[in-house]
């Protein structure tokens, strides 16, 4: 390969690279946002399941304050529950593509280098 060849594909390594650290980095912080969310809600149902059936609830609409039963709340704070463990289970797979995807490239930079300090 001569030299024009072997720099066009270095510097499309090593943008792939910097664009691959980017990507792991977000999918790492919306793990970790995921996660305090799913926290947040498992603490509110365990309180809330631990009050007299007769004590009013409240939820959150816009401004204003709507009161429910508990046994809404109880099912909104469950299905939230669920969908923040099934986001999780999605950017957990996203994650394991992106280290993949980075480590091929890591690779492939490492190899060409090799090969370039061997002429």
């Amino acid at each position: 390969m001569d030299q024009a060849t072997v720099s066009n594909i270095l510097r499309t390594l090593q943008t792939k690279i910097i664009d691959g650290q980017k990507q792991l980095t977000a999918v790492r912080a919306q793990m970790q946002a995921q996660e305090r969310e799913r926290r947040r809600n498992e603490l509110t149902l365990k309180e809330i399941e631990s009050l007299p059936d007769d004590v009013a609830t409240y939820k959150s609409v816009g401004k204003m304050f709507l009161q429910v039963d508990q046994t809404v709340v109880v099912k909104d704070l469950k299905k939230s529950i669920e969908q923040s463990i099934d986001t999780s289970k999605g950017l957990e797979k996203k994650q394991k593509y992106v280290e993949r995807e980075l480590s091929d490239c890591s690779t492939s930079l490492r190899d060409i280098m090799h090969h370039g300090r061997d002429r």
